[in-house]
């Protein structure tokens, strides 16, 4: 299986770029949450989306056969990677 993989398939995490997501710092509605682990849980939430965004690379579209991937045309949030680890 390693041989097949290897021979049709590229490296694991090529399909995706990063991609920083336009998030606004300290959005109003935190500070309507009485809780304050709550509020500060939403606050570092907050922060870890811009490290999740994604977008497809343009070898997916031009090489489809060398994915098990179909790319999206759009940014994708992909919950795994750097900053995950600070609140879970």
């Amino acid at each position: 299986m390693t041989k097949f993989t290897h021979d049709h398939f590229d490296e694991v995490g090529l399909e995706f770029h990063p991609f920083e997501l336009d998030i606004k710092e300290n959005p109003s509605f935190l500070s309507e949450i009485n809780d304050q682990n709550f509020r500060e849980f939403g606050d570092e939430l907050n922060k870890i989306w811009k490290v999740l965004g994604r977008k497809t690379t343009p070898d997916v579209y031009h090489n489809p056969d060398h994915y098990s991937f179909i790319g999206l045309n759009h940014v994708t949030v992909v919950p795994t990677g750097p900053g995950m680890d600070a609140i879970f």
